[in-house]
């Protein structure tokens, strides 16, 4: 590009694509960068860096000399504070411009894409997406209401890469609890402690409601609970997502609620549990590791879990979850390895394991002659008549079909194919007596299929059991 009337020029960086401002000031030159990758934006900050160099007798700087961030994010908070925004999302925001905001960009005028870019990259090596994401959501909000009033310049916003998943947090792990162990965990809590709190009371609310711990913390009476009351009546400021809505107590529940309601104020309030939940969970024999790191949020896990293993009707689990999504629901659904047993029992229960296709003819082969060398086995002759080998073979597999449960699946499942398979003819083997008596200690299902096969039951050898000679007209 040539030079501009205003007697600077912008260049576009090809290693990262920002855009640059090039100008000569008092016989030096200057290549600063503009901070942003928007050709428009980086053309109103080179204007801005180029009369600041002219009318300063300070080297100039690719800064935008403003306001302290921090003065500005307290008008910022002064301007949303409630009932512009719910209280939740004030104090969120609160918390993310004195952690995270003020602490990682220290200066307004670094608040530009690339610096947006770094600070998600940061935040990306540190905590999961979900996070990153959500504090995105309180700096978007804060740079249009400081670019709307003139504290920022106008810059494209970054996006967080789609396939970014952050990094997990390992110092909160979440601790899962099936139905007896939150019910144990349960009653070895105390009624009440020396403080005056009743956690058995608190954890029972959890456990029956699946109420989230803040929450249950914000109940109070009259307005969300009465004494003897059938239902709990959830209100926006008690919700996280102000969800309205009333729930249904069971009969422990109510008597919970009715251990630790008050004419007028909180039902529990907040107190740290802590100590007292670990006591308890080591004594209703949980690891160490697992009464570390249980809390009110493996709880509702739990709830919402046991919830979906007695009832299908998902919406009315997200409804008592305070989940407006039903998609939201299924985070929090953590199928037991039983469930995943059932799921298979019944998915192959009538069916028969075959690994023949597995192993080669010679492989095969190998495995019965081992086994019948182990068992004693007299393989067969010449003299018997027929195809020596392939006889051996059909006496090994009819021969051994009586102990198939004992041998590894490719073993047994071969034995249990040959030896019903039709047109075996154990008289070749030279002791058919043998196998006979062999195949009649079979388990009932070799049997069974044997029989649907075609194949007689030896006279003298058993009530049922099939034989594995064929007829003569088969013959």
């Amino acid at each position: 590009m040539g030079r501009s009337t205003e007697g600077f020029r912008i260049t576009k960086d090809s290693r990262n694509g920002i855009y640059r401002v090039r100008f000569r000031h008092r016989g030096k030159r200057f290549h600063l960068s503009t901070g942003t990758r928007n050709k428009k934006d980086a053309g109103v900050v080179a204007a801005r860096i180029y009369a600041e160099a002219l009318s300063s007798n300070r080297r100039p700087t690719a800064r935008i000399v403003g306001r302290p961030l921090d003065a500005v994010v307290a008008d910022w908070l002064d301007a949303i504070a409630p009932p512009v925004v719910s209280e939740d999302t004030w104090k969120y925001d609160l918390e993310f411009c004195r952690k995270k905001l003020i602490p990682h960009f220290r200066h307004i005028e670094l608040i530009t894409e690339v610096g947006v870019e770094d600070y998600i990259t940061a935040r990306l090596r540190s905590v999961r997406r979900s996070s990153v994401k959500k504090e995105l959501g309180s700096l978007r909000r804060f740079v249009t209401w400081a670019v709307k009033r003139g504290e920022l310049a106008s810059f494209q916003f970054p996006k967080l890469p789609k396939q970014a998943k952050g990094t997990r947090q390992l110092n909160r792990p979440l601790i899962e609890l099936s139905r007896e162990q939150a019910e144990a965990v349960i009653r070895a809590l105390p009624v009440r402690t020396r403080n005056g709190h009743r956690p058995r009371a608190l954890f029972t609310v959890f456990w029956e409601t699946g109420l989230r711990l803040r929450g249950v913390q914000r109940l109070t009476s009259p307005r969300n609970y009465k004494k003897g009351a059938a239902v709990l009546w959830i209100t926006e400021d008690v919700d996280k997502n102000g969800y309205d809505r009333d729930l249904p107590l069971t009969p422990r529940a109510r008597a919970a609620l009715d251990s630790v309601v008050k004419p007028n104020g909180l039902l529990f309030g907040e107190y740290s549990y802590k100590r007292t939940l670990q006591a308890a969970a080591l004594e209703a024999g949980l690891s160490e590791y697992e009464a570390q790191y249980i809390n009110a949020r493996s709880f509702r896990h739990a709830a919402v879990t046991d919830m979906t293993a007695h009832s299908t009707e998902l919406a009315g689990v997200s409804y008592l979850a305070g989940h407006r999504d039903v998609q939201t629901t299924s985070r929090y659904v953590h199928p037991p390895f039983e469930a995943g047993k059932r799921v298979n029992d019944a998915r192959f229960r009538d069916t028969i394991w075959d690994t023949r296709d597995f192993y080669e003819e010679d492989e095969i082969a190998n495995l019965l002659k081992s086994l019948a060398d182990a068992e004693g086995f007299e393989p067969p002759t010449s003299a018997s008549g027929g195809d020596a080998t392939k006889s051996s073979r059909q006496g090994y597999a009819a021969f051994s079909g009586a102990k198939w449960t004992a041998r590894s699946a490719a073993r047994r499942s071969q034995m249990h194919r040959n030896a019903i398979k039709p047109g075996t003819v154990p008289g070749s083997l030279g002791r058919p007596s043998t196998s006979a008596r062999a195949l009649a200690r079979a388990p009932r299902r070799v049997r069974s299929l044997a029989a649907a096969r075609g194949h007689r039951a030896p006279s003298g050898v058993g009530t049922g059991v099939p034989s594995l000679t064929q007829s003569s007209k088969a013959a």
